[in-house]
């Protein structure tokens, strides 16, 4: 891992695309959430993803800033299997991803660009994979059908570069993992295995720490009005059950505890968070964000029926 600042990355990549392509990046994950809560610190990460969006000019533009990176030389990052472009007639889900490394050799964090999802249709767990041509060749942009939730409130960085908010990035990894999946990671750099929902449901114990509780108590709100406005016919129910993984995860001794592990190597590092602290915040966004999200549905439901009473 690169211990990675925020507004150098975003400087770097600003300065190697177009003021049209800077307008339809989006920057998730970690250096995103370091962007917004880490008070100018960085991050221990070794990889930069950058969603390309609105879905509609994703492809287009997708090619665009993968071509525009290469002539920069930005190179494609080693790999034995992924490390070089596909041939034309391979399908999308077996071509490789753009992931390229920043110029000079010497960093050894990447970039990878993603699709924003297509919201004509239902957001799902099964990811899309859409095929682009690039001068090295062809690859494929990844799609998460919740990550379209980072759009509604990213924020416009002084580099012209939007980035992902912290309460959209949590929303998205909840409704991502509606339960705690064996599928493990690789492992981080000392092999041990681990969940893979449970590196992504700790992320949201971690940006609630980060971000303290002055952050979280507007997260509530902020959902409601994110989820209706990307999925506005999904939108009571996907807020029903946004919590069903995070619970599972916040009842199991071993699931926390690797949510833990994985949080304080990466954006929690050097903090020394405790197992009771960072439980504690856990139930916190129970408390204060997911409960009262559960119950807007229908709150505004009486609300709506109170008005359209007739007056006495």
């Amino acid at each position: 891992m690169n211990y990675l600042y925020p507004a150098a990355v975003l400087r770097q990549l600003a300065e190697t695309l177009t003021h049209e392509q800077r307008e339809k990046v989006i920057i998730v994950g970690s250096l995103a959430a370091a962007f917004s809560l880490s008070q100018g610190q960085g991050v221990y990460t070794k990889d930069v993803d950058t969603m390309i969006a609105p879905h509609a000019a994703a492809i287009i533009t997708g090619e665009e800033v993968a071509n525009q990176l290469m002539a920069g030389k930005w190179t494609l990052r080693p790999d034995p299997r992924w490390g070089r472009p596909a041939e034309e007639n391979v399908p999308a889900d077996d071509r490789p991803l753009v992931r390229l490394h920043p110029p000079g050799g010497a960093a050894q964090w990447f970039i990878e660009l993603m699709a924003a999802p297509d919201q004509t249709k239902p957001p799902r767990l099964k990811r899309d994979f859409y095929p682009i041509s690039t001068q090295q060749g062809y690859f494929s942009l990844v799609s998460f059908g919740y990550l379209a939730l980072v759009q509604h409130d990213a924020i416009t960085s002084e580099f012209g570069i939007r980035v992902a908010t912290p309460a959209m990035m949590a929303m998205a990894n909840m409704l991502h993992h509606p339960t705690v999946h064996p599928a493990l990671i690789s492992g981080d750099d000392n092999g041990r295995p681990i969940k893979r929902s449970n590196k992504d449901l700790g992320r949201v114990v971690t940006l609630a720490i980060l971000g303290g509780h002055g952050e979280t108590e507007t997260w509530a709100a902020r959902w409601w009005e994110g989820l209706q406005a990307i999925f506005p016919q999904q939108a009571a129910e996907l807020a029903g059950r946004a919590g069903s993984g995070f619970r599972q995860m916040l009842s199991s001794v071993e699931d926390l505890e690797q949510a833990l592990h994985t949080a304080n190597i990466g954006l929690l590092a050097g903090r020394g968070v405790t197992g009771s602290t960072f439980k504690r915040f856990a139930e916190h966004v129970l408390e204060v964000a997911l409960k009262p999200l559960e119950a807007m549905p229908q709150d505004q439901n009486n609300q709506t029926a109170r008005m359209s009473w007739p007056a006495q």
